[in-house]
């Protein structure tokens, strides 16, 4: 009886001993740590201030970049405009440049023509006499256009010629004393040659008719006004009396 009861205390020491050398060798679980709430917290606020300061830094560069590409369009429209306005000055200076040569070229065109047509030689006074038959025309301002009263003048003057033939006339060409004397002397050679060209038109020959130019220096009214200017505008009529 004993012996059974000693034999069981050995089985069960047995059993109690492998079962503890087993528990002993089993792999142990991690025990998981307690959850801290506060640090949590503390790095979800952390990574909102870090995503919150790199929005900031996108939005600033994206800011910095739109006002440098503004400040460039601003910078090339100025240039742009600085530009087109350098080209409108040359283009305004050679268009002055030209003017003033066509206007040079002009003058000495009518100048050797002046010099190349034959005039009487002799002063004015001794070559050429005025009659009541051939009435002087007037003129607009810095106009040598025939006007339409003087067409009638005109027509008047060239029957007297054409019924004198043997006549030859000198025509005089004036102007205001407004504008330089060497403009005013050139318009009056425009005057004589467009009232000599309306006389030819009519019938009348050109070898009978001569032009001169005395452009201000000649006025029949020395006065300074409208009333004077509008006389001295004019084309007169001389008979060459050799």
């Amino acid at each position: 009886m004993r012996k059974g009861k000693l034999g069981f205390l050995i089985v069960l020491i047995f059993v109690f001993s492998a079962s503890f050398f087993i528990a002993s060798c089993a792999p142990k679980k991690p025990v998981k740590p307690p959850v801290d709430e506060t640090a949590i917290k503390v790095k979800a606020a952390e990574e909102e201030r870090l995503r919150t300061e790199e929005e900031a830094k996108r939005k600033t560069e994206e800011e910095r970049l739109r006002a440098e590409e503004e400040s460039l369009r601003k910078a090339a429209e100025e240039a742009r405009l600085r530009e087109e306005e350098t080209r409108k000055m040359f283009a305004e200076e050679e268009r002055l440049r030209q003017e003033e040569a066509r206007r040079k070229f002009e003058e000495e065109r009518l100048k050797a023509a002046m010099e190349a047509e034959v005039k009487p030689q002799i002063a004015r006074e001794a070559e050429v006499k005025a009659i009541p038959e051939l009435e002087d025309i007037r003129f607009d301002f810095d106009k040598s256009d025939i006007r339409a009263d003087a067409k009638d003048i005109l027509q008047k003057n060239a029957e007297w010629l054409q019924k004198n033939p043997d006549v030859k006339i000198q025509i005089e060409g004036h102007c205001d004393e407004r504008g330089t004397a060497e403009y005013n002397l050139a318009l009056g050679d425009r005057r004589a040659m467009s009232t000599k060209k309306y006389l030819t038109s009519l019938g009348v020959s050109a070898e009978r008719i001569y032009t001169i130019s005395y452009g201000e220096e000649l006025p029949i009214d020395a006065g300074h006004n409208e009333e004077a200017w509008i006389k001295n505008r004019r084309g007169h009529f001389l008979v060459i009396v050799k």
